[in-house]
């Protein structure tokens, strides 16, 4: 999901404008010491100086004139001013310098550049967040299309018997195969003459497969594993023998396989939770996944619903007409998915430290790391599990590189 698809309207202190480019720099506050005649220096990280934001405005209309005046005095008043940045949204920011550009190519307009700085840095909390955003709902990208088919069986019945057998015929077998790809038996009998029945039935069988233990290395792996067996469902339809296959059912089993990522995902959100929960108790380090785990599994299913967006704005009007649905909704509804997925998991990274790579300096086992770095040997399980790869912990060797949490 690219930054075209959530831009904001730019303005500063109530005013609005056009932002035609942006550029965010920071800089690190370094101390260097170094003696005369000396080609080594001592260098101490004094953390960051103020984030500059640069910004090309561009003002047109025969009216331009009345922006230009408003956002001039929005420059020259003192103090900190609210900046809505196109992208990063609202800022606490301080005006440094501005120039206007009239040019003799744009008769009623000019350009504007202007740098900001930037005043509070956004402080991220190092804990559990006392409130944290709500349960991923995912059922309700599956009811609205869901009931759309439902509505177009009932019409197929009647009008058409023949196809309305043989669909409810391939959704039968599609589903049989796809709880053998799931490796699941549905105590009861579907009703395949209710779309959502089934369709939150399925999803319900991919909840109760979705487990990730506290204390397992692999949990990155097993969540690959659920995700490909999922990934294989969503392709049961995509055959030669699709001419059955209306707009409206394929909608909703792209909602179905959406509805089962984000499942998947509030799953491990669940028990991620629960698990930093215990460990603030009884004072323990290790859970289910790393930062850089949950990175990856927002990505993928970010980027999932991004491809499901794309092929809702494929359907035609005529389609959408003909089959009753309505594409601009379930777009709708899949930016929300995504934007509770984000924040989900978001949250998650930043109840622990920010992560970094340590080298090391002296061979040591990883209980002696730990206490080395935390004053704590408990700590060791915690670098065990962001090192899956390493072979040995008894045995690190001075110069190896391993993933830590910052002190």
């Amino acid at each position: 999901m690219g930054w075209k698809e959530d831009l904001q309207q730019a303005s500063f202190r109530g005013v609005k404008f056009d932002c035609v480019s942006t550029n965010n720099s920071i800089s690190k506050a370094l101390a260097v010491q170094q003696a005369p005649y000396s080609n080594d220096a001592k260098i101490e990280d004094m953390g960051n100086d103020a984030e500059r934001i640069s910004m090309r405005i561009f003002l047109s209309g025969t009216d331009y004139l009345i922006y230009l005046d408003a956002l001039k005095a929005a420059f020259a008043m003192a103090g900190e001013g609210e900046l809505i940045h196109p992208i990063d949204g609202i800022k606490s920011v301080h005006v440094q310098n501005w120039n206007i550009v009239h040019g003799t190519e744009t008769v009623d307009g000019c350009d504007i550049d202007v740098d900001f700085l930037v005043a509070k840095a956004e402080r991220k909390t190092l804990f559990i967040p006392r409130s944290l955003p709500p349960e991923l709902k995912y059922t309700h990208v599956i009811l609205t299309p869901a009931a759309a088919f439902q509505s177009e069986l009932e019409k197929l019945k009647k009008l058409d018997p023949n196809k309305f057998f043989k669909i409810i015929n391939r959704i039968r077998n599609g589903l049989q195969k796809a709880r053998r790809f799931l490796n699941t038996v549905r105590a009861k009998i579907d009703n395949f003459l209710s779309p959502p029945a089934w369709a939150v039935g399925l999803v319900d069988d991919v909840i109760s497969l979705a487990t990730f233990e506290f204390n397992d290395i692999s949990a990155i792996s097993k969540w690959r594993s659920m995700f490909d067996r999922v990934k294989r469902v969503s392709k049961i339809f995509e055959d030669d023998d699709d001419q059955l296959d209306s707009p409206a059912f394929k909608q909703l089993w792209r909602a179905v396989s959406l509805a089962s990522n984000a499942a998947i995902v509030q799953t491990i959100v669940k028990q991620t939770r629960s698990n930093l929960s215990k460990n603030q108790t009884q004072q323990e380090s290790t859970f289910v996944m790393t930062p850089s785990d949950l990175a990856v599994i927002r990505k993928q299913v970010r980027k999932d619903i991004q491809a499901a967006i794309n092929a809702e704005r494929e359907i035609t009007q005529e389609q959408a007409k003909q089959s009753n649905i309505d594409p601009a909704l379930q777009v709708a509804q899949y930016k929300t998915l995504a934007n509770d997925v984000h924040e989900q998991i978001q949250a998650l990274i930043e109840t622990r430290p920010p992560i970094r790579n340590t080298p090391v300096l002296l061979p040591c086992t990883a209980h002696w790391l730990a206490h080395q770095l935390y004053g704590d040997i408990s700590r060791a399980e915690e670098i065990k599990h962001l090192n899956p790869t390493v072979v040995n912990f008894a045995v690190l060797r001075s110069g190896m590189e391993l993933i830590t949490y910052a002190r």
